[in-house]
């Protein structure tokens, strides 16, 4: 009887060592692959600092048990930012790499002024830049950027403008740094831009102040 004593107790001894070790391997291996390094590459310094201190806790954390799509909604949620990559480089160092949105226009939203990005976000505005054209109306995001287009698409730049105007009808007029309004249709607006900007490139274009194409085939000037 002591026999079979003695032999279950050298059994659970080499159990609890063999289990001992493999835990402490195991322990050694996540302590290889914790994150160190969280490396951000951005010619933007508040995005370097947002991302940082919110991408701060994972460290320590093991790099294979960090999701992507964690990292992507903190840097996706920072609205300065237009395009990234995040890269694993293992056992322990993640790096970010972010390019910064163009800021397009200033919008007043119930009385703040707001930066409207290319990435199709609003930032709080911070630099106050009066060369950025300013938009009248309501008009969505995707509307300003669909107009960016199709002006970025004409012999036209969107920065050539002071002021836009846009109206419930989805019309848009533009005033342009010399103080000419250009007062636009709803449709064939690439069209209409082609022809007002062959107009005012002309050396016997003067003293107008605005254009208007509404109407079709006809181009009315006012002084």
């Amino acid at each position: 009887m002591r026999q079979k004593i003695g032999k279950k107790v050298l059994i659970y001894s080499f159990i609890l060592v063999l289990f001992g070790t493999f835990n402490n391997q195991k322990l050694s291996g996540l302590n290889y692959f914790e994150l160190k390094d969280i490396i951000i590459e951005s010619s933007e310094n508040s995005i370097f600092s947002d991302i940082l201190d919110k991408t701060s806790d994972l460290k320590k954390s093991n790099i294979f048990l960090i999701s992507k799509e964690n990292i992507k909604e903190i840097i996706e949620n920072n609205s300065l930012v237009e395009n990234y990559s995040v890269i694993k480089n293992y056992p322990s160092t993640i790096k970010i790499k972010i390019i910064k949105t163009k800021f397009l226009s200033r919008l007043n939203i119930d009385g703040k002024i707001f930066l409207v990005g290319t990435n199709g976000k609003l930032t709080k505005d911070f630099i106050h830049n009066n060369d950025l054209p300013f938009i009248f109306g309501n008009p969505t995001i995707n509307q300003i950027l669909d107009f960016n287009n199709t002006i970025k698409n004409s012999k036209f730049n969107f920065y050539e403008f002071s002021n836009l105007f846009y109206y419930k009808s989805g019309r848009w007029d533009l005033e342009t740094k010399d103080g000419v309004i250009i007062k636009l249709p709803n449709e064939n607006l690439l069209k209409k831009l082609e022809e007002i900007f062959d107009i005012i490139s002309n050396i016997n274009f003067t003293n107008k102040k605005i254009i208007d194409v509404r109407v079709n085939n006809q181009i009315i000037f006012y002084d």
